[in-house]
């Protein structure tokens, strides 16, 4: 995220679900764009996890992407598929509306359940390689939903869910700044917190 963020002021993202909205938070000040997978597809009538058709997720962010001036990073679930070359095709279908960032999730694509961290680790790389081959340096938020949805005792997940992120740390060079996202983001103001 943007350079100039840093500790106790971190870049606020406001959730979008159409280029309308998109603008409106734009208006009010924000710096960029984000978008809610839950937003996006109860818009349109269709249910959160992957229920919308990858197409028209692209229809909808091609509107926001080229309605505003404003970087755009996009809710991606788990990719849309379970294949990794088609993973791959999804995002760059992404990239090509400009888009640059993916929050990226570790379930399994519309089913219950998360994926091992190899078959993560090569759904990351496999995006990663996308990225690079159109040039795009990916911001990528390697999600963990561990806690999402479980039942029982939470904390029993805190250990896997740091392994996860320090793998994904360790394997995909995280970082948390990005500088073409800072450049583009920098000339606006953060919304103030209410």
């Amino acid at each position: 995220m943007p350079s100039s963020t840093s500790k106790g002021a971190p870049l606020l993202l406001y959730n979008a679900w159409d280029a309308g909205s998109a603008k409106s938070i734009l208006d009010a000040g924000a710096n960029a764009i984000a978008t809610s997978s839950w937003a996006v597809a109860e818009a349109q009538g269709y249910r959160d996890g992957e229920a919308i058709p990858i197409g028209l997720v692209a229809q909808i962010i091609a509107r926001i992407a080229g309605t505003i001036d404003a970087p755009v990073t996009v809710d991606f679930e788990g990719g849309y598929s379970d294949d990794d070359r088609v993973l791959a095709e999804n995002v760059s279908r992404l990239l090509e509306l400009g888009v640059i960032g993916i929050n990226f999730e570790d379930r399994v694509v519309q089913a219950r359940g998360f994926m091992r961290s190899t078959g993560r680790r090569r759904r990351i790389a496999a995006i990663r390689d996308a990225a690079g081959k159109k040039g795009v340096d990916l911001f990528i938020n390697a999600r963990t939903d561990l806690f999402l949805g479980q039942e029982g005792d939470p904390a029993k997940s805190i250990g896997d869910a740091l392994d996860r992120a320090k793998a994904y740390a360790a394997a995909w060079r995280v970082r948390l700044l990005r500088s073409r996202f800072a450049a583009r983001c920098t000339s606006r103001p953060n919304l103030p917190m209410a």
